[in-house]
């Protein structure tokens, strides 16, 4: 194998065709981030064929093409390729060597297969990647320069922490110096001025040591709290300003568990980072005063001191790899007890609980072989670190007396430069340690590059905060996840004039959904113009433009709070009275009203304390709340029965508003001033449901498939 190919994870479950891609372009020296792939290739929901990824290769200027080879064919590459695996996922070849098969999972990390292991994964097709003539190189990004800028930007607080430190650490060689002075006068006696001076002497630092130290923590808390909301608030208010399609495609307990990195990071910056640089001062400041007074030795000790950092280096390539597993175990574990909680009434509904339980035990034994395999090694490198740490300082010894025989140096430099050789060893290993730290950290730090390397939604740039009257107009839309997929929306256009209630339908996956987005703007255009009141929805501001939409989606969340809150949803003006009016409209109120607390009455976690129906209402209380212009219900009645539907629609038809239905129930849309017929993306009929009842079949085939369900349903 030539070099090893850089391990780049793949970030959410379709992502592992672009992660190949990455890892193969970095091997040749174009270091690319997925979060760049994901900006030039757009993000995919289902995963990515061999075609596409050889498209994506000719954006990297690397030239494709797709083979069938047997595993035999495969020991004889010399250069990596993308393996197709288990016919749904993809891998890198790094290499045949001795007798072990190397893959590159961007899931899992580096693995090393037998031959059987390949047979029973590889489908057999892979991917031969090679740059062209325009290809160029191109150095990674710095991981730790976004963090380290927070720091600069405290230049008082490092000042004072750098200089208190500094203060401290002169303590080390104070120390020695003193031993020095009492040893080599301790053949004579000390005068009563001399003593008493060494104790006052003695007694002055100390105190001064009490206090600079005492010192040092309150500017390292004051550094550490900075640092603490620095990062939580930037992950936090960056990850909320993300695109939509980003949360799509990852777990959310995958982006708590990330959020939690921010604890190491935030421990590096605010002492780790100093004190490195400070015992790397330190470590300078010893050797050029142990050189002073014995350069053999202060060579000898720094040759050893050598040594040890190679034999802990020449295991950092494995610990990265360990560190790296453990993390992936540990996010699928944490994952999977997060879904097992969220989902404990549909395991307890189908007598599930010993599959789960079997289930996490199986997982937890994976994350516990990885975590303990680290640990190992860890402790390896620590024997080998402490018995460096014990044995040279007394090899120093033995090869010091000999200069003190020989009236080189006198015994007590000698003891001095054994006391100091014992810090230099000290900090020198610390030293080291933390350089090995800085690498496993990379791991954290990339998956919290994955969130901050990703564009946000709204930009700094001046938009116009435009008051709606309703009007929606699509000119030619077309929207897919990635640039070479299929049109999840196809060519639509349609008008909507303010005020006009339409209805959308169509069957599952025909894009409805994806059309109630594209009107929230959540979605990227590929093709096309959306206008609201002739104005381009590229020049509005965004969050200004939702707030002036109510919507409720097909699955409602309700947070762990008050009803009141809920329907109040951190919006600022909004009183009782408001909150009372929307729930009215909802037919909600006399139900709440029902209710011991009220209005301030807890909705538990998921909404476990209310009924499908009593969700979906408080949901569309929370959308009337703000007096939209524009009403978006997304099968926002389908808990409720038809009386209270009708209900609910009578008092929307009295608001100033545009309402757009997507539902199935015929009660529902029937009255609608417009149906709009969806089918595989495509807009293929619009009218009123009396001239499409006569006029389109696949609308007529859609009524007769829906009545007969709710026929069923009386």
């Amino acid at each position: 194998m030539k070099n090893k190919v850089p391990y780049i994870e793949q970030m959410n479950e379709s992502e592992c065709g672009i992660a190949c891609v990455a890892m193969i372009s970095s091997y040749f020296g174009k270091h690319i981030d997925i979060s760049d792939l994901r900006d030039l290739f757009g993000t995919s929901r289902d995963g990515l064929t061999l075609t596409v990824l050889s498209n994506l290769c000719d954006m990297l200027d690397l030239d494709s093409k797709a083979f069938m080879v047997n595993t035999e064919e495969l020991k004889k590459l010399k250069f990596p390729v993308i393996l197709h695996w288990d016919y749904q996922h993809f891998v890198v070849f790094e290499g045949y060597k001795r007798k072990k098969f190397h893959i590159v999972d961007p899931d899992r990390g580096r693995r090393k297969l037998k031959t059987d292991e390949i047979e029973k994964h590889f489908s057999g097709t892979i991917l031969s990647v090679i740059p062209n003539n325009n290809f160029y190189k191109k150095k990674p990004k710095p991981l730790w320069r976004p963090y380290l800028s927070l720091l600069w930007k405290k230049p008082i607080l490092l000042l004072s922490m750098l200089l208190l430190s500094i203060f401290l650490q002169s303590f080390v060689i104070i120390s020695p110096l003193l031993t020095q002075y009492i040893v080599d006068r301790s053949t004579s006696k000390f005068s009563d001025f001399s003593f008493v001076t060494l104790l006052l002497a003695i007694g002055l630092s100390l105190i001064s040591y009490i206090s600079f130290n005492i010192l040092r923590n309150e500017v390292s808390i004051k550094l550490f709290e900075y640092l603490d909301f620095k990062l939580s608030w930037k992950f936090f208010s960056h990850l909320l300003n993300v695109p939509y399609t980003f949360f799509q495609n990852r777990k959310s307990a995958d982006l708590l568990y990330r959020f939690s990195n921010l604890r190491s990071i935030r421990n590096v910056l605010s002492s780790q980072f100093m004190k490195s640089l400070l015992d790397m001062i330190l470590v300078i400041t010893i050797f050029v005063y142990m050189f002073n007074k014995s350069p053999m030795l202060a060579l000898l000790l720094m040759a050893l001191t050598s040594l040890l950092a190679l034999t802990i280096f020449s295991f950092r390539s494995r610990m990265n790899d360990l560190n790296r597993l453990e993390v992936f175990e540990d996010t699928k574990l944490y994952s999977f007890q997060s879904e097992s909680i969220m989902g404990i009434h549909d395991i307890k509904s189908s007598g599930l609980e010993q599959t789960y339980s079997q289930k996490w035990k199986d997982m937890y034994n994976n994350f516990s072989t990885a975590f303990v395999n680290r640990e190992r090694l860890i402790g390896i490198v620590t024997a080998i670190s402490s018995s460096f740490n014990f044995f040279i300082p007394v090899f120093i010894l033995l090869v010091g007396m000999q200069s003190v025989l020989n009236g080189i140096i006198t015994l007590g430099e000698l003891i001095a430069f054994q006391t100091i050789s014992a810090y230099f060893l000290n900090t020198s290993n610390s030293l080291i340690m933390q350089i090995e730290a800085y690498y496993q950290l990379k791991v954290y730090l990339k998956r919290l590059q994955d969130v901050f390397n990703t564009p946000l939604e709204i930009t700094e740039e001046t938009k116009e905060k435009h008051i709606i009257q309703g009007e929606i107009e699509f000119q030619n839309v077309s929207f897919s996840f990635t640039q070479y997929g299929k049109n999840v929306i196809n060519n639509a256009s349609f008008h909507i004039s303010a005020g006009e209630k339409v209805a959308i339908v169509g069957k599952s996956g025909s894009g409805k959904s994806t059309l109630a987005n594209l009107i929230l703007g959540i979605y990227p255009l590929k093709n096309g113009i959306i206008l609201y009141d002739k104005k381009d929805i590229s020049s509005l501001d965004k969050p200004t433009l939702r707030k002036q939409i109510g919507i409720v989606t097909q699955k409602p969340y309700l947070f762990n709070k008050s009803i009141f809150e809920n329907i109040v949803a951190n919006r600022e003006g909004v009183t009782l009275d408001m909150v009372i009016e929307a729930a009215k409209i909802a037919e909600i109120h006399e139900e709440i009203m029902k209710l011991p607390l009220n209005y301030h009455t807890i909705i538990s976690e998921q909404a476990k304390n209310f009924s499908g129906g009593q969700i979906q209402r408080i949901s569309i209380a929370r959308a009337l709340v703000g007096n939209p212009k524009i009403i978006i219900f997304d099968e926002a009645t389908n808990a409720l029965d038809s009386i209270t539907e009708k209900k609910i629609d009578d008092h929307l038809s009295k608001l100033n508003a545009t309402r757009i239905i997507i539902a199935h129930r015929l009660s529902t849309i029937k009255n609608a001033d417009r149906i709009i017929v969806m089918d595989d993306g495509e807009i293929v009929a619009q009218g009123k449901h009396e001239e499409l009842i006569t006029s389109n079949d696949y609308y007529i085939s859609l009524y007769k498939h829906n009545n007969s369900l709710e026929l069923l349903n009386i």
